[in-house]
């Protein structure tokens, strides 16, 4: 009985100590935010993003980033949001709240192609092979069908 208590712990500490390395050594593919430069699919809505003037109003900004939020939530896939976004009239948005929300597109970027590498890219134009998935909405669940209107 003591002998397979002996192994068994041995064996825990073992493949702790490979999952550690394996962890700690694991190659990962750093995103650069300060060299980014947006993908085609991406690029409209990065510039809608673009800061136009340093006057702002504080009820636009939270209003906008609101709807980016609940955006995010209820789109069916990156493209929709993509084209959500450079919809948008960003003129009165606060332009230190517009940069730190393009510092989040390399990530969305970043998502958009792994999700490509994994399902493939999509043959029909009205297929729905991007989608979303859980891990990108931050709040409540999806299935809205691009309902954006929040300022009801």
């Amino acid at each position: 009985m003591r002998k397979i208590i002996v192994w068994t712990f041995v064996g825990v500490v073992v493949l702790g100590i490979a999952a550690f390395v394996a962890w700690r050594f694991w190659p990962v593919e750093a995103i650069n935010l300060e060299e980014y430069t947006p993908s085609e699919e991406f690029e409209p809505a990065y510039e809608a993003m673009e800061a136009k003037s340093p006057d702002y109003d504080i009820e636009e900004t939270v209003r906008a980033m609101n709807a980016l939020e609940v955006a995010q939530c209820q789109s069916e896939d990156f493209m929709s949001y993509l084209e959500y976004v450079a919809k948008q009239d960003f003129g009165r948005v606060a332009p230190e709240v517009l940069e730190q929300k393009k510092k989040l597109f390399p990530i969305l970027q970043r998502l958009y192609e792994l999700q490509k590498e994994r399902t493939g890219r999509c043959v029909d134009a009205d297929a729905q092979c991007h989608k979303w998935g859980d891990h990108v909405c931050f709040g409540g669940e999806s299935g809205g069908r691009n309902r954006f209107d929040v300022d009801g």
